[in-house]
């Protein structure tokens, strides 16, 4: 999975500098999985899918890799208020790893002991985060309707290729599912032939033909439902769903 992650790494590059000339921040956002190993040997391989990244460590550098900076270890003193989309991922990835809610006793004790404790550190990195979008938005906090279908338009075989490359068994589109779903009659499209399943609370579950299970849901920063109701909805969901993998052994 290392090697794989590195061939993504070449291709994002290959792509950003075709479309580098049209973008206001033209640093190419390298992602991906943060720990390959990690993620090749989880129990069950979580992908995320968000929208485009909202900083970079300096504007217009050639290159900025997200997996390092999710690797670095000062980055794990999360903080709640000024990084809810980590904390939120963070919650998610331990849930769904070790099938744990939101409020679990020995979960709560590790962050308020210590949110670098080696297993939110281990279960951050066993994930995958990519975005729709390979630079930096160019807004500071939000991305458009018409700035997401274009960045999608410009970056979706890439995108394609690293879902396929990664083979997830759960991916949680966090408000990135509309284009995706917009695009199912192209037979490109890796989940062509989409079934659905059911939906709880905010998110709606699909299963693909290779039986990867697909949750359509808010962003992790979202501020629509309570926190503890929103990563609730998805464990739960995800402890329903009949899809390659079960969480709940």
């Amino acid at each position: 999975m290392e090697e794989a992650q590195k061939n993504i790494e070449l291709l994002i590059k290959k792509r950003g500098k075709e479309l580098r000339e049209k973008e206001i921040n033209k640093t190419i956002v390298i992602d991906g999985l943060t720990n390959p190993t990690l993620y090749e040997n989880a129990p069950v391989r979580i992908l995320f899918v968000l929208k485009e990244a909202y900083d970079t460590e300096g504007d217009n550098v050639e290159f900025w890799n997200h997996t390092d900076y999710l690797r670095d270890p000062d980055f794990y003193i999360l903080d709640k208020k000024d990084y809810p989309t980590h904390y939120v991922v963070s919650k998610l990835s331990s849930g769904l790893l070790h099938n744990w809610l939101f409020s679990n006793p020995q979960y709560e004790k590790l962050w308020a002991d210590d949110t670098t404790a080696p297993e939110i550190l281990s279960d951050f990195q066993s994930i995958g985060w990519i975005n729709i979008g390979k630079f930096p938005a160019p807004g500071q906090s939000s991305t458009s309707s018409s700035r997401l279908h274009e960045v999608y338009n410009d970056w979706k075989d890439v995108l394609f290729a690293q879902i396929e490359v990664y083979d997830p068994d759960i991916i949680i589109f966090g408000g990135t599912f509309g284009v995706i779903e917009e695009d199912l009659d192209n037979s490109d499209n890796p989940f062509y032939g989409l079934e659905y399943l059911f939906k709880e609370g905010a998110t709606k579950a699909y299963k693909d033909k290779k039986g990867r299970l697909l949750l359509s849901t808010y962003h992790p920063s979202q501020r629509t439902i309570q926190r503890e109701k929103y990563v609730n909805s998805i464990i739960h969901l995800a402890r329903r769903a009949e899809f390659r993998k079960n969480i709940n052994k």
